[in-house]
């Protein structure tokens, strides 16, 4: 299930479940990961409105970039796992959201989602809520290839490195 997540202390959030299990509180409970609710600067105890969200299209290419340029060693050195391990622990994004993902035990990279493109052509940027599936392709912009961006003006996803 995927929810569109209102806030009254923050901007509108998009998250998705990947379990059909239960939790054993009540159905008005929200239950999600430290690191996640950190990500999208919800607190423990606040109170949110969740709606589902339906029909949302899915992400055929999503790309993402270190969240600062510390991290950027970190994310270009362990781009093939961050990649993998977004899909495994990501169902729901939207440009912009920042996403902390565990490359290792103790090894933490964050990155910024910014580009959604939904459908088969490369034209087709979306800037909503998509959903992840098997099939979606993860670009990490590494700092060789926003440089090239920068200098031809050029996406990075325009660049092969």
């Amino acid at each position: 299930m995927q929810l569109r997540v209102d806030s009254p202390t923050t901007p509108v959030v998009y998250v998705g479940c990947l379990t059909h299990q239960a939790h054993h509180d009540s159905m008005s409970h929200l239950r999600l990961s430290i690191t996640l609710a950190t990500d999208l600067h919800l607190h423990d105890g606040e109170v949110v409105q969740g709606m589902p969200l339906l029909h949302i299209p899915r992400a055929t290419k999503v790309m993402v970039s270190p969240l600062t340029v510390d991290e950027s060693e970190v994310v270009e050195q362990n781009a093939l796992r961050i990649e993998q391990e977004l899909l495994r622990q990501v169902q729901v994004v939207y440009t912009g959201m920042p996403i902390t993902v565990t490359a290792f035990a103790g090894v933490q990279a964050r990155v910024r989602v910014t580009h959604i493109e939904c459908g088969e052509s490369s034209t087709t940027q979306f800037d909503g809520p998509a959903m992840m599936f098997d099939g979606t392709h993860f670009i990490i912009a590494t700092r060789l290839r926003q440089a090239l961006a920068t200098i031809d003006g050029t996406t990075s996803s325009d660049k092969t490195v």
